[in-house]
Formats: structure tokens, sequence, C-alpha cells
């Protein structure tokens, strides 16, 4: 259960993540914990996007290589976001930031077909000319220019930003950073 609940915790901020990088306009609702949360910065994020497309020349076992680098875990069967299958020349992947997993159909070491597919039935979906993938972690990764960041550090000054009842949201992030203290003794 903490597992599940964890990777829905990684996919909200990660869809939220890529909504801030590729979205003109947007609201965005969240806690003061999820703004105090140290997450990949705009520039790591940006430099571990991995986009597939059709008639890519990559192999099976290049990309799961990649996938696994994102964070994405190998498992026989995709059920669930942040997972990848690779059976012959087909892989599955389950992206962090979709709401359907996809399937990567090869000929050869070459990307024949991407579509979306019901991961019940097994059945296509949607075809697509490509795919861009965000990593299945929000923590930064081993790269020396990796950083790690507030949430806040994605908002411009221009960008309106508010703040419902600011006595509790103090209260509340002192509590935070009392007990991310008291964690770190």
């Amino acid at each position: 259960s903490s597992d599940i609940h964890g990777s829905f915790i990684v996919n909200q901020r990660m869809d939220a993540v890529r909504h801030l990088l590729e979205d003109e306009t947007g609201i965005l609702v969240t806690t003061v914990d999820a703004l105090m949360d140290r997450i990949p910065s705009r520039e790591t994020v940006r430099g571990r996007r991995f986009k597939l497309y059709e008639g890519m020349i990559i192999t099976t076992s290049n990309l799961s290589r990649v996938l696994t680098g994102l964070g994405y875990e190998h498992l026989p069967q995709v059920e669930a976001m942040g997972q990848y299958a690779v059976r012959g020349g087909i892989v599955d992947i389950y992206p962090m930031t979709m709401e359907e997993p996809y399937r990567i159909e090869f000929f050869d070491d070459e990307i024949d077909t991407i579509r979306s597919f019901d991961p019940v039935t097994q059945r296509s979906v949607e075809r697509s000319e490509s795919l861009e993938l965000y990593p299945a972690t929000d923590a930064a990764g081993e790269e020396e220019n990796s950083a790690e960041v507030s949430l806040l550090s994605y908002f411009s000054d221009e960008e309106l930003v508010i703040a419902d009842d600011p006595v509790r949201i103090r209260t509340r992030a002192e509590a935070v950073e009392e007990e991310f203290a008291e964690s770190a003794e």
C-alpha cells in the first residue's frame, strides 16, 4: 500500500513538472509539504527526458538500459506507471506522465510503430508518431549537473502564487521543517 501511495505521489509530482515545463498556462494546486520537497531542477528533468519516434534506430537492449536509467522497473508485464516489459521485438512502457501504457514494436533495430494500449485487454488504442518519456522517479539522479530544488523554483517572478491562510501555511511549514530536521539527526 505504501509503495502504491509512493508511486501515485511520484506520478502526480512528475505530471505537474511536465505541465510546468510544457504548458504555457495552467493552475497548480499543491500543499506546503509538496512545495518544500526537493525535486529535480528544470534543467535536470529536461536533460533526462527521452523521446522515442517511429523510424528511430535503437536496439531493445539499449532502450531497456535507457528506461532503467530513467527509473523504470523491468517486469514481465506492465501493470502500473513506471514499469516496462520487453518481449522479443516489443517493448511495453507505462510512462509516469501518461494515462495509458505504450507498446513500441520494432522491426530489427528500428521502431516500427508506437501505440497506446489498454493494460487489461492488451489491445491497441491509438497510434502515435512519437513518445516523450519523463523520469519514473522524482529524484535528481546521479549525473554531475543534477540538482534538486523546491517546486517554487519552477515559477518565474511574473507568475501568480496564491497562499490561502498564510498563518496556517507558516505553521505547517515550520512543522515540516522540524520533522525533516529530526529525521536528519
